[in-house]
């Protein structure tokens, strides 16, 4: 504390003076009691007391050497200003302070003992300093005045002033000394400036009865010292709240002093946020709503799901309904849309089948949509779909290709084929009576009894693969590339080819193989993805089994003695696999170094199998062991048991029939092989495919010539059919009958019927053309002959004339319509012959070139004469002559050259010549009308309908077309058909012809170089 400024000599206080001093000053000017806190109490007790002391010592001196109070060490001053800082609050008790605390009064007398001492002792009095010493001990209660301005010692003045103004209390009560009120110490700060002392009850008290804005407890905010503690607003109590919403209203209110309670800034509330992002049940941007539209990114789920944001519910992020979210969520994702709809990280995979595709009949039948993401459910590619062409439907193939549901409805179909090479498969019924045989496009049943054709299911878009005949003889089923698996009534009446189909399969991979059980209701088959299958009765949809790695090549069902039944299939690969019937497990029985290309199965549980260049090989199938190796000079072509099993007969290559002995009871021994039939007498080149035995009976298919078969015992082999061993050069047709001619020398006679009813034969080479009326025939072949036929009696037509053309042979046959004579197209010259009596065989025109001729065509006037010519190098000529007298009417030098064909179509001339070339040119000028656009190779034969007015094309593309060209409009093609297809790649289509039936029906035949002959329901 600050010494009072002394104008007369420092006299000490009385006790009671310094003592309400002390008091006064404690309770009236110690600051608010959380100033000071609990932890510097202790610091604070021992400040106080070495305060005291000094103050004390520092008094003591002062009275003694009578000094001015300016005098005095002003480190006294410091001192107690110090003791003044650091005091404790007032209303703390000895018990707050801790053991080393005294108690209150008995501390605050040892300081007022020791100031009084010091003041009235003399330097060096021992009594002083033991005094000073006691007092040096912490005071607990006491505080020092704060206000530094305060007045600690009166002086003499005002002790008289004291005296003066003693005065009773006007109760009549106690009255207060002047010195007691002098020693009242009131405060004199803030609003207390005025305060004076007053007497109450005969106690000096500080009146603060009153006293504006004064406050024992300052709590008002007013910019004043309410409390007189020298503070301005100094509040003991909290500030309220502010009225603020959310986490603003958090905040305490900020004391203004004169402009009293003032908002606190809201950016400085806890929690608070400018925009409110925090999911935390508080209002944090203050706007009166909590979490109000608060969500935030759904990064734990995926698909449409994320795009959901979260919403913030009391306080949690928790999932939204995504039923309501206005996206594309699915529980069960069913939509096509590219899009995750049910949210599991997967992309359109769907729940439920697809729905079917816009096409779905004929070969489109089960084809479903795909889907394509954003796109949505798109059709299947249909150029991948086997079979499919967009209509009009141009092939003919027993099949609705443009699924339209209607089959075959705008091209024309095959009615009967007759020779052909194929694959040479044979099926034999169990009887013994029907003969089945495949061919390229389909397959020929044949009585055995008679060796003739009695039916066919041909019309299959590409090769036939294989061919089964039911054990009754009743059914026939076949397979082929690219095509169904057809099953069809083979003992129906009437004309080939119209047997109807019982039931039919696709297949994706094609079919390979097929056969049928024992029990001639179940059907077994194998495709080239390896994949096996069998039908149960009923016509049941096909059951699936685990197959091959590669494509099935054979198949077949074995029984044993026992009752016991195998399904068992080989494959590209040579694996040959069993497994007990319909769909036991299935074990490897043999591994061949080669594709496996037959196998035949026996009652006793065995298979013989052949693979290609390999011999032949017999296996116990129950336990996979090789009972016999069959071994032969050429590779083993194909094996069957006989109907007594004891015994394996096979076919080689070359033709040669072998049996071997293989007895159910035996070793593993190389049975010795006895040559029992030699080869057929066969062109050169052919090799036999397969072989089958009945009633004593051998049969052999050839991969050329067709059906060849001999009893087992003594005979001769025949030949059943299969049409020309060669290619077909020409065809002609007159009324029901047909002839065509090959390379293999003969001239085949063809019924409408498609069965064969003789041949004319006599040429010694390939028959280059054919010409025929109702009762005869004219032939010319490479042999350099021209030969004439009585063709009047179908049992022995007579050859009556045979005759030379000067040298050249004839490239080309035309007929008049009178049938009187023929036109001949016989190197540099085109030659008319007679025909009828002493005009036969005579030379009657010639019309000579300096290149050489090579078409005639005759106008079914008989007035002109078509020829094409071709001259050294390339040079070529169409011109039409007069008939009269061989002058020409107009000439072309300007077309491609080639194969060349001519024909007259109306009012228009058809020419071909040059790959893909064949215009319709006027008749009368010559002048281009049309080209006709679709061949793909060199066209071949050109036939004319006049009647119905349409045009046959053949082409070494393989194809025949059919055109509709009415006069005076544009032609149009009708269908195309491609039938006549090799072993290896196309086949050259050589000729074409048209037949009408007894009952007016017209058909278009084709004959190419597989050696077939194809009749086709021309479309109308």
């Amino acid at each position: 504390m600050i010494l009072p400024a002394l104008r007369r000599p420092l006299r000490p206080p009385s006790r009671l003076g310094l003592l309400a001093w002390l008091v006064a000053s404690a309770s009236c000017t110690a600051p608010p009691p959380y100033h000071i806190a609990d932890d510097d109490k202790a610091a604070a007790d021992a400040t106080l007391a070495d305060t005291a002391a000094d103050a004390a010592q520092d008094a003591a001196a002062a009275h003694d050497l009578a000094v001015a109070p300016d005098e005095v060490d002003s480190e006294v001053a410091e001192d107690v200003a110090a003791a003044e800082n650091d005091l404790v609050p007032a209303d703390q008790t000895a018990d707050d302070n801790g053991p080393d605390s005294a108690d209150g009064a008995s501390a605050a007398d040892a300081v007022l003992d020791a100031i009084l001492d010091a003041s009235a002792g003399e330097p060096g009095d021992s009594k002083a300093e033991t005094t000073l010493e006691d007092a040096s001990e912490p005071l607990a209660e006491v505080s020092p005045p704060a206000d530094t301005t305060a007045t600690a010692w009166p002086d003499a003045q005002a002790q008289d002033a004291e005296a003066d103004a003693l005065a009773p209390d006007s109760d009549g009560g106690p009255t207060c000394s002047a010195s007691d009120l002098a020693n009242l110490v009131c405060p004199k700060a803030g609003v207390c400036v005025a305060l004076a002392a007053a007497c109450q009850d005969g106690a000096p008290v500080c009146n603060y009865a009153g006293l504006a804005n004064y406050q024992a407890v300052e709590t008002a905010c007013d910019g004043l010292d309410n409390d007189c503690d020298g503070q301005v607003d100094w509040m003991a109590a909290a500030p309220p709240k502010a009225p603020l919403p959310g986490v603003c209203g958090l905040q305490l209110m900020i004391c203004g002093g004169e402009s009293g309670w003032l908002l606190p800034d809201p950016l400085l509330a806890p929690a608070h946020q400018a925009v409110e992002t925090w999911c935390d049940g508080l209002d944090n941007d203050c706007d009166g709503a909590t979490d109000a539209g608060l969500t935030k990114t759904n990064s734990l789920v995926m698909g449409v799901c994320a795009t959901v944001p979260l919403p913030c519910v009391q306080g949690e992020w928790l999932a939204p309904d995504y039923t309501v979210a206005g996206v594309a969520y699915e529980p069960t994702e069913t939509a096509c849309d590219g899009l995750d709809n049910d949210c599991d990280g997967v992309t359109d995979v769907l729940t439920g089948p697809p729905p079917p595709a816009s096409l779905a009949k004929g070969v489109c039948t089960g084809l479903t949509k795909w889907c394509a993401g954003e796109l949505g459910w798109q059709d299947p590619d249909l150029a991948l779909v086997v079979g499919y062409a967009m209509g009009p439907e141009t092939t003919c193939d027993g099949l609705d290709n443009d699924c339209d549901g209607q089959t075959d409805e705008d091209t024309s179909c095959s009615r009967w084929q007759l020779g052909g090479g194929g694959p040479g498969r044979l099926a034999l019924s169990a009887d013994g009576q029907r003969l089945a045989w495949l061919t390229h496009s389909g397959v020929l049943w044949l009585d055995t009894a008679t060796g003739t054709m009695v039916g066919a299911d041909l019309g299959r878009d590409g090769f036939a693969a294989d061919v089964a005949i039911s054990p009754s003889g009743k059914q026939v089923a076949s397979v082929g590339t690219g095509e169904t698996l057809r099953v069809v009534q083979a003992d129906s009446a009437g004309m080939p080819g119209t047997w109807s189909t019982v039931q039919s399969w696709g297949a994706t991979p094609p079919w390979t193989s097929v056969a049928w059980a024992p029990d001639g209701a179940t059907l077994v088959a194998g495709d080239s993805k390896g994949q096996v299958w069998w039908w149960p009765p009923q016509g049941q949809a096909p059951q699936l089994l685990a197959g091959h790695t590669s494509a099935v090549t054979a198949i077949g069902v074995a029984t044993a003695a026992a009752g016991a039944s195998w399904l068992v299939s080989a494959d590209a690969g040579g694996q040959v696999r069993a497994r007990p019937w319909p769909a036991g497990t299935v074990k490897t029985v043999a591994s061949l170094s080669a594709p496996v290309l037959r196998l035949a199965t026996d009652t006793h549980g065995r298979v013989a199998v052949t693979a290609d260049a390999q011999p032949g090989r017999v296996i116990d199938l129950t336990s996979g062991k090789l009972l016999f190796a069959l071994q032969v000079a050429d590779a083993v072509a194909s094996l069957r048991f006989a109907s007594d099993d004891q015994s394996v007969w096979g076919v080689g290559a070359s033709g040669h029939v072998y049996q071997w002995p293989t007895p159910v009871v035996g070793g593993a021994a190389s049975p010795g092989a006895a040559q029992v039939l030699a080869a057929p007498n066969w062109p050169a080149g052919d090799a036999a495919a397969d072989l089958v035995l009945g009633q004593g009976m051998v049969y052999i298919a050839a991969q050329k010539s067709g059906v060849w078969r001999r009893p087992l015992g003594d005979g001769e082999w025949q030949h059943l059919g299969g049409g020309h061993l060669g290619e077909v050069r020409s065809l002609a047709c007159s009324g029901a009958a047909c002839l065509s001619g090959g390379d293999d020398s003969a001239v085949r006679r063809l019924s409408v019927a498609g069965l064969e009813a003789g041949a004319l034969l006599g040429h010694d080479g390939p028959v280059l053309a054919v010409a025929a009326w109702p009762q005869g025939a004219v032939t010319a072949g490479a042999d350099y002959t021209v030969r004439l036929w009585d063709i009047a009696s179908a049992a022995t037509p007579i050859n009556f004339a045979t005759f030379g053309l000067g040298g050249p042979w004839a490239n080309d046959l035309s007929l008049a319509a009178d049938a009187l004579s023929f036109w001949a197209a016989a190197g540099p010259a085109a030659m008319r012959i007679g025909l009828q009596g002493g005009n036969a065989t005579k030379k009657l025109q010639a019309w000579s070139s300096s290149g050489q001729v090579i078409r005639v065509a005759l106008h079914p006037n008989d007035a002109e004469l078509a020829v094409a010519t071709i001259g050294p190098g390339s040079s070529a000529s169409y011109r039409v002559l007069s008939a009269a007298d061989l002058t020409t009417v107009w000439q072309r030098d300007d077309l491609p050259s080639g194969e060349r064909a001519l024909a007259w179509a109306g009012d228009r001339l058809a020419v071909a010549g040059g790959a893909n070339y064949l215009s319709l040119l006027d008749a009368t000028s010559g002048a281009t009308v049309q080209e006709l656009i679709g061949h793909q190779g060199e066209v071949t034969s050109l036939a004319w309908h006049a009647p119905s007015q349409r045009l046959l094309s053949a082409s070494t593309d393989g194809t025949v077309r059919i055109w509709s060209a009415p006069a005076g409009k544009p032609a149009i093609l009708l269908g195309t058909w491609s039938r006549h297809l090799p072993l290896q790649g196309s086949v050259v289509v050589r000729a074409v012809a048209w037949l009408e039936t007894a009952t007016g029906e017209v058909l278009a035949l084709s004959a190419s170089a597989d050696g077939g002959v194809m009749a086709w329901t021309a479309p109308k």
